[in-house]
């Protein structure tokens, strides 16, 4: 099942949280405009996906279309590292504490599920 905007439950969201047009919020079909922590905190809930989709990222990795970090961006792993191993390529912990896996798969389901850690512990 896709978690698609029709099923954001508006009332729920804090009014800091949705009003007029703002640059880089989300328009839902209501009309009303949403952030982008709205839109994390829906996209990345429940269980991670079976699939993911990529796209060529400029610097060398890979686009993951079904991770949304709290500000808005998109997932992004890559192994353009000296010893070739699967990273998230924007992962905010020190170089040595991050995580490296065997395949950009792995790597992607890796991500997904530190960002749903991180946007489930953001607050409004």
């Amino acid at each position: 099942m896709t978690n698609t905007l029709e099923q954001i439950d508006l009332a729920a969201v804090p009014d800091t949280h949705q009003g007029q047009f703002r640059n880089g919020w989300y328009k839902h079909p209501s009309g009303v405009y949403l952030s982008p922590l709205v839109i994390a905190k829906h996209r990345m809930a429940g269980h991670p996906p079976t699939q993911f989709t990529y796209d060529r990222w400029r610097h060398g990795g890979w686009y993951v279309h079904e991770t949304c970090w709290p500000n808005g961006g998109c997932g992004c792993v890559s192994r353009n590292y000296a010893d070739r191993k699967w990273r998230i390529a924007c992962d905010p912990r020190p170089f040595e504490q991050q995580p490296t896996f065997r395949t950009r798969d792995s790597a992607a389901r890796g991500e997904w599920l530190f960002v749903q850690e991180l946007v489930q512990h953001t607050e409004w």
